[in-house]
């Protein structure tokens, strides 16, 4: 054997080397890249589901707003000569913010259903507990009771 032969040999040698070692670089950073990956799905996750939070209590808000002003309405002119038209006023207020109370429920119900079909995969990290969808159930249906009660109370 020849020294070139064994020269070549060694440059063989040490390009194999160099790209075996490339490709474990590569595939640590791919290792790297994918985990921080799956760190943002995560947070994208919560990130929407506060986001429909947050949508669902301006609803609630705006509720509370037509049903006040439903309420102060009927109150405000119940032993006017008007007194049977601020009842009527007063009654599509309040049923307009039963109206919302619900649609911030059932859009709530939509939003965290589409979460947990389209990130499958972030629920091991970030999770929609029942037990927020029952406190919400639960609070929406305070809301609605408490609608009906000053319903009750325009009719005294």
């Amino acid at each position: 054997m020849s020294r070139t032969d064994d020269i070549n040999k060694r440059q063989d040698q040490a390009i194999k080397d160099q790209e075996e070692e490339i490709q474990s670089l590569s595939d640590q950073l791919a290792k790297i890249r994918t985990d921080l990956a799956d760190e943002r799905t995560v947070f994208a996750f919560k990130r929407t589901l506060l986001a429909g939070e947050r949508n669902a209590l301006a609803w609630i808000r705006t509720g509370f707003s037509i049903g006040s002003a439903g309420f102060a309405i009927g109150t405000a002119l119940k032993n006017t000569s008007y007194g049977h038209y601020a009842f009527a006023v007063a009654l599509v207020l309040l049923l307009l913010a039963v109206i919302a109370f619900l649609y911030a429920w059932v859009d709530y119900l939509f939003t965290v259903r589409f979460l947990k079909d389209q990130f499958k995969e972030a629920r091991d990290g970030a999770r929609v507990s029942k037990r927020r969808i029952i406190w919400m159930t639960c609070f929406i249906g305070l809301l609605l009771f408490t609608v009906l009660f000053a319903y009750s109370m325009l009719l005294l």
